[in-house]
């Protein structure tokens, strides 16, 4: 192809936002989305997914990547990945590339593991959805402290109660209104012929009923076994009937939302209960090696949002994985990864805030022994089972993760002889106004769901002044 600038995805994929908009991809703006005649935003609530995947908005962005070699603005995220990781991809030639356009483009143009077998010029003469991404409502059990009103229902609920009672309300939008979904299952339904790819996304998608219908159909005519299923969900609500038709799928990807374990996790994602969720992720791994013996796979990676609320509990987090790994005695442990990202908003509970005090204290408490703990581990692989030898690269990876975290927490930094030290530095001083904020925020939720920071940060007031 001579289009540099290519993406398959508006030409197989529609994907949804929680309030019923449609965009190109997770990695576009839910801002940027698609647009009617009018300029007014295409809703699944009130048009059919055909009117959407068909209209003039949508045929007009497919002429600009076919015709004009576009870099379309909606797709800034891919734009700006590729240029930061160009260098490294290019000199490394890794099989996983630096954006979604290019992991996608590879999946479905250059991979056997797809059903694609029509031409190129084929798939963008009749575009059809092939995956669909599909972001419910804010229906969801949990309010999370680092979530938002959109992705929870529970969250805009209790704002609401704030706003009530004279209280302080932490988002400019609180109140997300509800809509029914029964036209998106409707357009889903009448779009299955050439699909081999759904994602679930909240909110929390297993209080869906919808959902089980759609996995019962698809299991009954067959074709499941030609689909690879998403969901990323919360771990509350794994039912029997979702562990049934899971092992009839192509291949399953579980992203679980894990914050850290026992206390942590009930404090930051209420009202959880960690006995719940661990059962659940035992009843996970445990299927997760049934269908490996049987046919096909399924992965579980926890996506922890590292931020202050679990920066001193990371620790804990890493050895109750790392523990639960080396346990797994098959190579369905190579789909079971812990995989820890940043939060960067709402930055009030960023670790940026970390005062002097706090990053010292977290360097030796946290750090060290858990990359002594993570060291002894990998430098005696020797004498583990054959699948941890095999798949050591995970623990590898997952210390890197751990030393970025202190990279960009102003921990760690290169010396003059280009090796990582020891040495608290920071760029600019935390803003106090959002120091305050957090202070604010936490001590206002702590009342009214009835909890205590210090019961999971004892000196959290150290940490961060």
């Amino acid at each position: 192809m001579n289009h540099k600038n290519f993406c398959i995805l508006p030409f197989i994929h529609l994907a949804t936002t929680t309030e019923g908009t449609c965009r190109l991809c997770c990695k576009v703006s839910k801002h940027d989305v698609i647009l009617d005649d009018t300029g007014t935003p295409y809703n699944v609530n009130t048009h059919s997914i055909d009117e959407i995947w068909n209209s003039s908005h949508y045929r007009e962005i497919r002429r600009k990547i076919l015709e004009e070699d576009q870099k379309l603005p909606e797709c800034s995220v891919c734009w700006r990945e590729e240029e930061i990781f160009y260098s490294e991809w290019s000199a490394d030639k890794k099989d996983e590339l630096p954006s979604k356009r290019r992991k996608e483009n590879q999946k479905w143009l250059h991979r056997e593991k797809t059903k694609i077998d029509d031409s190129w010029s084929n798939i963008t003469s009749n575009p059809e959805i092939r995956y669909f991404d599909i972001r419910l409502s804010n229906l969801c059990n949990l309010k999370c402290r680092m979530c938002w009103p959109h992705f929870s229902s529970q969250i805009s609920k209790e704002q609401k109660q704030f706003a009530e009672q004279g209280l302080p309300t932490w988002y400019n939008k609180y109140e997300v209104k509800e809509w029914d979904t029964q036209r998106l299952w409707d357009g889903i339904n009448q779009n299955l012929i050439k699909l081999e790819e759904i994602s679930f996304v909240g909110g929390e998608p297993t209080l869906h009923d919808e959902i089980y219908d759609l996995l019962e159909k698809l299991v009954e005519t067959g074709q499941s076994k030609d689909i690879r299923l998403k969901f990323t969900t919360n771990l509350t609500n794994i039912q029997n009937r979702m562990l049934e038709y899971m092992s009839n799928f192509k291949n399953v990807q579980i992203n679980g939302s894990l914050d850290g374990i026992e206390e942590t996790n009930d404090y930051i994602r209420f009202p959880s209960d960690w006995h719940t969720v661990e059962g659940n992720i035992d009843k996970l791994l445990h299927l997760s090696r049934k269908k490996f013996d049987h046919w096909g796979t399924i992965s579980l990676t926890f996506t922890p949002v590292i931020q202050l609320y679990n920066i001193f509990n990371i620790g804990d987090m890493i050895r109750w994985y790392v523990n639960k790994w080396i346990n797994i005695h098959h190579k369905s442990k190579n789909y079971f990864l812990l995989e820890m990202d940043l939060l960067y908003d709402p930055s009030f509970l960023s670790v940026k805030l970390l005062s002097y005090q706090g990053k010292d204290k977290w360097h030796k408490e946290v750090y060290v022994p858990t990359i002594d703990f993570l060291d002894d581990i990998i430098n005696n692989i020797h004498d583990y089972d054959i699948d941890s030898r095999n798949y050591w690269h995970i623990l590898i990876d997952l210390r890197k993760r751990l030393v970025n975290i202190a990279q960009y927490m102003e921990v760690l930094r290169f010396n003059d002889d280009g090796k990582l030290e020891f040495m608290i530095y920071s760029s600019e001083k935390p803003d106090d106004a959002l120091v305050d904020k957090l202070k604010k925020y936490t001590h206002q939720l702590d009342k009214h769901r009835k909890q205590s920071v210090y019961d999971v940060i004892p000196n959290f007031d150290e940490i961060i002044t």
